[in-house]
């Protein structure tokens, strides 16, 4: 059963399990708030999800591109 990692840039990892439902959830709430929510701690920030520690998709924040 593989291992699943949600990792945000100034937060660190903010789920790790094995339930793709909750990493995908975590994943896609957690690009939100990267792409708007102003004045969140991750706006702006890359958010990562990893399947046994293999990079599965990839959000590049917009503080990465400046």
């Amino acid at each position: 059963m593989p291992t699943y990692e949600v990792i945000v840039g100034n937060v660190g990892s903010v789920y790790q399990g094995r339930s793709r439902i909750t990493a995908l959830a975590t994943y896609e709430s957690y690009v939100e708030i990267s792409k708007e929510h102003v004045g969140a701690r991750c706006f702006g920030e890359d958010v990562t999800l990893l399947v046994d520690g293999e990079i599965e998709q990839e959000h590049t924040g917009h503080l990465r591109r400046e």
